[in-house]
């Protein structure tokens, strides 16, 4: 596990789940881009013991289909506006 760590950057994977309080919560636009934005933030964790090397979420996702749906254009690497088109994507 150590040539591993030292190797590979890691060996230890940590899944976060969160309940955003109400029913299909996860459409509402507002909450994607606080994920987002969490994601990023702790993309850049470091400390002396451990250090976040990826983060992926469900938000990656989202741009992704979202880019995949408007041709692959790089413009649409982004969270949708509604509800609507955030469930559709999902």
């Amino acid at each position: 596990m150590e040539t591993i760590d030292d190797e590979l950057g890691g060996s230890v994977s940590v899944e976060i789940t969160l309940d955003t309080g109400e029913e299909f919560g996860v459409y509402d636009p507002e909450f994607m881009k606080k994920l987002d934005s969490f994601c990023n933030r702790i993309s850049n964790y470091k400390s002396s013991e451990f250090k976040v090397n990826k983060v992926v979420s469900i938000v990656d996702l989202l741009k992704e289909t979202n880019r995949a749906l408007h041709s692959n254009d790089h413009d649409y690497y982004k969270i949708p506006d509604t509800r609507e088109l955030i469930a559709q994507e999902l």
